[in-house]
């Protein structure tokens, strides 16, 4: 795979945010399957965490775009 553009996302960022992805899923799947409320709860905390990682990743990016 080529070197990321300048300002481009890595493997690395790629990967965090399949993952992310992934456990939103999860979190919605566990919650409409009725799944015990506790795995839900942790599931959804590490979308809504992974969310925010999104957010301010995507705020750099337009910072390091646009100056």
């Amino acid at each position: 795979m080529p070197a990321p553009a300048r300002g481009g996302m890595t493997a690395r960022e790629i990967g965090f945010l399949i993952a992310v992805g992934a456990i939103t899923v999860l979190a919605g799947a566990l919650h409409f399957a009725r799944a015990p409320a506790v795995a839900a709860f942790l599931a959804a905390t590490g979308a809504l965490g992974g969310m925010a990682w999104v957010v301010s990743f995507a705020t750099e990016q337009v910072g390091e775009r646009f100056g």
